[in-house]
């Protein structure tokens, strides 16, 4: 069945698809089922367990449709969801958690690329430019109307015949082609641009690394007289300075968690912040998060004074945290620092966020990744005179604040460069962009 934009639907009782009419007033549709095979092939059970084979999960395929996959693994080891076999020129569709927009294009694969059942794997007919079909995929309207079809609420999910429903324009290979090679281009030049707004993103992280470490290990004056620390991480320090244990400075101790089997003790709406380790944001006040404790759960839980430094202390070494009102934090997980009269309270987190190269070095000592209470007491910190810890608490607030809002700025551009990337994708793939007019720009 082909019709033209008019209708708004290409089958019987479908829903409505509104952007339709939006297209070119030139173009047909019809299902994307005529035009491509889906799950074509498929690894059988009876494969040998020693095969070989490269896998594509839902988290190997990112939101812009990049894909990486997995090491080399077997068949005997790997998850039973590794069946779907793909090839050059396929486009994979997550049919779960599509709001996570996994949706790439396979090429440059050597053979023995397998990706999980939680995909649908599209192989263009000889009606489809294989490039054209990847981009139509990835089309803001083709997604909202994935994600429109999908169903349930945590883990949203559509079946592999719904994608076969939707909508294809009936245009010819060569437009396709010519409407491809246009958004190569176009993106190939925005990824380039955002890549390098990402590479001054990592200098300017790294500057503010090596700002809090040489200021908190030197501090604010040149011209002082030094003295070696006797410890390898501070090196030399200023010669008025003191270094302590951080047990002599400061008490740590862990989390606790309220039973998560009696849900009573949390609430999605108020009540003290339930803190886990992603709520750890190195340079934002840790004042907020997804889940909160009721009473019941408070009287069960840590419960962390404005001021402390908060630190994961298992799996994830180094995230970091300033507690920037009273909250309650979560079993082993993190860790909690509050210092005593000898610290000022900022210094104190600079001087953790510092000596974190020493928890992973501490931390990696184990089997597994995790640094307790007691290993954390004995890392030596340095320790000026109060009124020069709140001096250069002062000013690595200042410079810290302006290289995050450069961040800020950059991360803003990338929004936009990501939104106008999005945008042409759309535009050109539904006619309102005619890229035969277009001709590639010569390199000046």
């Amino acid at each position: 069945m082909e019709i033209g934009v008019l209708y708004n639907s290409i089958a019987p009782a479908d829903r409505v698809i509104p952007w339709l009419s939006e297209c070119s007033n030139q173009w047909c549709f019809k299902p994307l089922k005529y035009f491509c095979s889906i799950n074509r092939l498929a690894l059988p059970e009876t494969t040998e367990p020693e095969y070989e084979f490269l896998y594509i999960d839902i988290n190997s395929v990112n939101s812009e449709g990049y894909w990486t996959p997995s090491e080399s693994i077997v068949f005997s080891d790997a998850p039973s969801r590794a069946r779907r076999i793909v090839q050059d020129g396929d486009v994979i569709v997550s049919t779960v958690r599509t709001y996570l927009k996994a949706i790439s294009f396979i090429e440059k694969v050597n053979g023995n690329l397998i990706c999980s059942t939680g995909f649908a794997v599209l192989t263009p007919g000889a009606l489809v430019y294989p490039k054209f079909l990847f981009y139509w995929a990835r089309s803001e309207w083709f997604l909202n109307e994935i994600v429109a079809r999908s169903v349930g609420v945590s883990y949203p999910a559509i079946n592999a015949i719904e994608i076969g429903n939707l909508p294809f324009p009936t245009i010819p290979t060569e437009e396709q082609q010519a409407i491809a090679d246009f958004l190569d281009r176009e993106t190939n030049r925005i990824d380039e641009l955002i890549a390098r707004k990402q590479m001054l993103i990592e200098l300017l992280q790294e500057q503010r690394t090596a700002l809090i470490t040489h200021t908190v290990t030197k501090g604010l004056e040149s011209d002082v007289p030094m003295k070696d620390s006797g410890v390898e991480w501070l090196g030399e320090i200023p010669e008025h300075w003191g270094v302590e244990k951080l047990k002599y400075v400061a008490e740590i101790l862990t989390g606790n968690t309220p039973p998560k089997s009696n849900p009573e003790n949390f609430n999605e709406v108020e009540g003290l912040p339930w803190i886990k380790p992603d709520n750890l944001d190195m340079f934002l006040p840790v004042s907020e998060s997804q889940e909160y404790l009721s009473a019941k759960g408070v009287a069960l839980a840590r419960i962390v004074p404005k001021y402390a430094v908060l630190t994961c202390c298992i799996g994830s070494i180094g995230n970091i945290g300033f507690a920037g009102c009273e909250l309650a934090t979560n079993q082993q997980i993190n860790s909690v620092v509050f210092f005593g009269q000898k610290v000022h309270k900022k210094y104190g987190f600079y001087m953790v966020f510092a000596s974190l190269p020493e928890y992973r070095k501490l931390a990696n000592l184990n089997v597994v990744a995790i640094i307790n209470s007691q290993s954390q007491k004995t890392i030596p910190v340095p320790l000026p005179p109060l009124p020069e810890q709140q001096a250069i608490a002062d000013y690595l607030d200042h410079e810290t604040t302006r290289i995050d809002n450069l961040i800020d700025k950059i991360n803003q551009a990338i929004e936009k460069s990501q939104e106008y990337r999005s945008a042409i994708i759309t535009a050109a793939v539904t006619g309102k962009i005619d890229v035969r007019q277009l001709v590639p720009q010569e390199k000046l």
